[in-house]
């Protein structure tokens, strides 16, 4: 076998890193980051620039694996401590059954870090969990899935259509008592609502932090760009791809009801609404966001939507669509920096949040 040497990537030199990568052809080499990845990684609020962001798998010059770090921050006791999540984890086909994905866990292990681990395929968690790494969670969600029947295309287009002209019916007269304004950042304090009494220790995220996935997305609509297909395992493109950022206002008094951040995704034939950043003014009125969302649900006739869980009673009362939501859950797996560490003597307390790691980017 030959020799696997794994380089590890700090923040202030994954540009340098990556450039001769990107100008490879194709069939040379697998990239281990996207380059408006690249670009996002350094503009991360919670990243400093001697943080390790990337571990590369070698052997020579071939690229065989890879693993992206992420830097950001665990909210406990109004102070934050750092922690980092994972991005993406791949082995190269031709690779796989040799140790190297254990070979990079280990390395990750061996920085010494808080690192947490979410949105994760099946085989990834299997080696996470093999490497010694311990579970949290899970964090529950709510999916509404309109499936289609098998070769029936346009019958499920028009079944879609049904479902949400049904269900917007409903929603006229909240229209009428609010307006809404695409906006491109966000200008308001972010004050995610409590999805217990208590005051427990969170995955911090605020505007700041939603205001750099909205200027500095890792995917990009296929319309709206001229990056080339690349040599890289994980989606930099897709059909469609775009987050939509609304701020909430009274019609009555002007006065401001909150924000709410989404994201519209097109694969693989399914368009997929996920229901992101928000807040509310007051709490009551929660229809607001369950009405704009099936607002543009329907305008893109979205197969699945992502439903926070404070948000379950709004969709699960309404006609229909209790048959259709079904309870999810995302499984967390984490290794602590030590013992002693903030991440590991929190463990059992967090809040889990659908936006956690780097999951609101995909």
């Amino acid at each position: 076998m030959h020799k696997i040497r794994i380089e590890e990537i700090k923040l202030k030199d994954l540009k340098d890193f990556t450039k001769p990568l990107f100008n490879r052809s194709e069939a040379e080499n697998i990239l281990p980051i996207s380059p408006q990845r690249v670009l996002a990684h350094a503009h991360n609020p919670s990243a400093r620039p001697d943080d390790i962001v990337l571990l590369v798998a070698f052997i020579g010059t071939e690229c065989i694996g890879y693993h992206g770090l992420l830097p950001g921050l665990l909210n406990h006791d109004d102070k934050a401590s750092r922690v980092f999540w994972a991005t993406t984890f791949y082995v190269s086909e031709a690779h796989r059954g040799q140790g190297i994905g254990k070979l990079l866990v280990e390395k990750i292990k061996a920085l010494n870090v808080d690192f947490v681990v979410t949105g994760m395929t099946r085989a990834a968690e299997k080696t996470y969990l093999q490497s010694g790494l311990k579970t949290l969670g899970p964090m529950v969600f709510f999916q509404l899935q309109i499936k289609q029947r098998v070769g029936f295309k346009a019958f499920h287009r028009i079944q879609k259509s049904f479902l949400y002209r049904r269900w917007l019916h409903g929603q006229v007269e909240d229209f009428q008592e609010f307006r809404y304004n695409r906006i491109d950042q966000i200008n308001r304090e972010l004050k995610r609502s409590k999805t217990s009494a208590r005051d427990a220790p969170t995955f911090y995220r605020d505007s700041e932090m939603v205001n750099w996935m909205l200027k500095y997305p890792w995917v990009l609509s296929r319309d709206t760009t001229t990056v080339p297909k690349e040599n890289y395992h994980f989606a930099g493109v897709r059909d469609i791809f775009k987050y939509i950022a609304l701020e909430i206002y009274s019609k009555r008094d002007n006065s401001y009801k909150g924000f709410l951040v989404f994201s519209i995704s097109h694969k693989k034939e399914k368009t997929i609404l996920k229901i992101l950043d928000y807040h509310l003014s007051n709490s009551s009125d929660k229809k607001i966001f369950y009405g704009l969302s099936l607002r543009f649900a329907a305008h893109y006739l979205a197969d699945r939507m992502d439903i926070p869980l404070e948000f379950q009673n709004s969709w699960e009362t309404k006609f229909l669509q209790k048959f259709l939501i079904k309870k999810k859950k995302r499984s967390y797996v984490y290794h602590p920096a030590s013992p002693a560490s903030p991440l590991a003597s929190l463990a059992d307390n967090i809040d889990l949040n659908f936006c956690d790691g780097d999951t609101a980017f995909t």
